[in-house]
């Protein structure tokens, strides 16, 4: 793989058919079609910003092609653009390597290195068989009001904030430096057949107003507890607002998820967030000697 190729990303999506240039921006703007850009393989050292729809594709498959920066954000995408087997690669760790402004992208088979994604906005970006590691915290960071859906995803780490509505399918959270998912403030996250491995915090932290659905998943070897829940922070045991229609398997009203292996506590509630009279605890554990076992 060449180091550097000759002709960069940007000029390679600014030459491409049916892309019409923002002057005011400098930067692809908004078409009716989303042309496919071909990439030769290489190491390219820019910053991408995507401002209309086009696909990226790597000529010579997922992996051979690498947006590389030392500092700032290496991607920024503010249109319904397809990015297929890229790496993108940021040493710049206090700002995300990729940001998703309002947008809804999708990601297949790309790999974030040195840093996370971050969506902010009413971004609703998809994100499948994509891998997020070396992020200082978490490797996904969704804020404002979007709904991101990710499914068959590895990451080191997933934090939902404000009005954040993300959609988890089948990913696994693998050695996060804190948390798991963290779910705070007003947001809310519905979470199916998913782990989280080797937490140097809590397996999943829910806190504020913040409300989280689980189904078919597991916590495991968690530093702290596995599960903690404060604030006014409630589990689910119901689809939230949001959620698909169809869940992957029916549970009748129980969900089948265990937290096993935890440093401390597999449960620990501490808020007071009001539960429905009709609802099931999500979530029941009982005494047992430490690492703590839990099933909810």
């Amino acid at each position: 793989m060449p180091d550097t190729p000759q002709t960069s990303i940007t000029t390679l999506i600014a030459t491409a058919p049916n892309i019409k240039r923002d002057a005011s921006r400098n930067e692809p703007a908004q078409t009716e079609s989303a042309p496919e850009v071909v990439l030769p393989p290489g190491v390219y050292t820019e910053h991408v910003v995507l401002g209309g729809p086009v696909s990226l594709i790597p000529r010579d498959g997922p992996g051979t092609v690498v947006i590389s920066v030392t500092e700032g954000t290496a991607l920024t995408v503010r249109a319904d653009a397809v990015l297929r087997g890229i790496v993108i690669v940021s040493g710049d760790a206090g700002l995300p390597a990729v940001s998703v402004e309002a947008t809804s992208p999708l990601f297949e088979h790309c790999e974030i290195r040195g840093a996370r994604i971050e969506t902010t906005g009413d971004a609703s970006p998809t994100l499948r068989h994509c891998t997020i590691s070396g992020a200082v915290s978490a490797g996904l960071l969704a804020r404002g009001r979007n709904r991101p859906h990710l499914r068959d995803c590895l990451f080191d780490g997933i934090a939902a904030e404000e009005r954040a509505r993300p959609l988890i399918r089948l990913t696994t959270i693998a050695r996060p430096a804190d948390t798991g998912f963290r779910v705070v403030g007003d947001a809310q996250a519905d979470i199916v057949r998913s782990w989280v491995v080797d937490s140097a915090g809590p397996g999943l932290l829910v806190d504020d107003r913040a409300a989280v659905r689980l189904r078919s998943c597991r916590i495991v070897n968690a530093a702290t507890d596995g599960l903690r829940i404060d604030g006014n922070a409630a589990l689910k045991d119901r689809r939230l607002p949001f959620d698909e229609p169809t869940p992957p398997r029916r549970h009748h009203g129980r969900p089948d998820c265990a937290v096993t292996g935890a440093g401390a506590e597999g449960v620990v509630a501490t808020g007071a967030a009001p539960r429905p009279a009709t609802a099931t605890p999500p979530c029941t554990t009982a005494a047992s000697p430490k690492p703590a076992t839990a099933s909810c």
